[in-house]
């Protein structure tokens, strides 16, 4: 699934470059091609109903003149990256976990100034594909990656199907 990079000092690195290219592929942009940006905290500025007075209840036609809703086959390729988004974070790149959920939060009608957001978090993903996750050992310990497993394979009586569960645990103090 993700790749795993051992490190000199003995720890590993776990990235998800290849899912990121495939998701551009899938969004039809060239990573390369994208601008340096700044990390991602601005998408934690976006609000539901965008306008010049927040304080005030706005119309959709005030809402749609302020800040229009983008076509319908934009709005599936920003359902489909926030779905791709979530995918990373949740794996390997857990400083998007706030941007990506401020994006999830307008997936049913985005807006321009959402698709905004979300190009500026694709830029700061095309910019830092090496970026991932990175266990290092401390000074006089060993690491230790240690997972269990339980199944259930047709014997739940409430819904009588397979239940699967696992746990992982890294030990070894962080350094």
């Amino acid at each position: 699934d993700g790749e795993f990079e051992h490190l000199t000092d003995g720890g590993i690195k776990i990235t998800h470059t290849r899912s990121a290219r495939e998701m551009f592929t899938k969004l039809r942009l060239d990573p390369r091609a994208m601008r340096s940006v700044a990390a991602p905290a601005e998408c934690s500025r976006l609000k539901p109903y965008a306008g010049p007075n927040q304080h005030s209840a706005l119309t959709e036609e005030e809402r749609d003149e302020y800040d229009p809703r983008v076509s319908y086959d934009q709005a599936a390729k920003y359902q489909g990256a926030v779905g791709s988004l979530i995918y990373l974070t949740t794996r390997s790149r857990p400083e998007l976990a706030n941007p990506v959920r401020e994006l999830s939060r307008f997936t049913a009608t985005p807006r321009k100034s959402h698709w905004k957001a979300l190009m500026h978090v694709l830029r700061w993903i095309a910019n830092s594909m090496d970026k991932g996750i990175e266990f290092h050992p401390g000074k006089h310990a060993e690491m230790i990656l240690r997972f269990w497993v339980d199944a259930s394979f047709g014997d739940a009586t409430i819904f009588n199907g397979s239940c699967t569960g696992f746990i992982g645990q890294f030990c070894g103090p962080w350094t």
